[in-house]
């Protein structure tokens, strides 16, 4: 847990996983809107959006979490409390 408050340890700052989930719905609604193709797209957009963007995280966080810029391992309690 304190690795979550720590920068350089376990978890990244920014999550590019979570970005890219957010963005290619984002983008395929304002495509439909902007547009008038894929009408269903945006007139269902939370559901589309929601089940799209659920989709492309777990796929991106795979082949992100694949790759060798993975963090250090989590500290543990115990080495929190040790350091000064």
């Amino acid at each position: 847990m304190p690795s979550l408050y720590m920068d350089d340890h376990a978890y990244p700052a920014i999550n590019i996983a979570g970005f890219i989930a957010f963005g290619v719905p984002v983008a395929l609604t304002l495509l439909s809107l902007l547009t008038g193709t894929m009408n269903w797209f945006y007139d269902y957009g939370w559901f589309t959006g929601s089940a799209l963007g659920a989709i492309v995280y777990y796929v991106a966080s795979r082949i992100l979490a694949s790759s060798p810029q993975a963090g250090p391992a989590p500290m543990m309690v115990s080495e929190v409390t040790e350091q000064p």
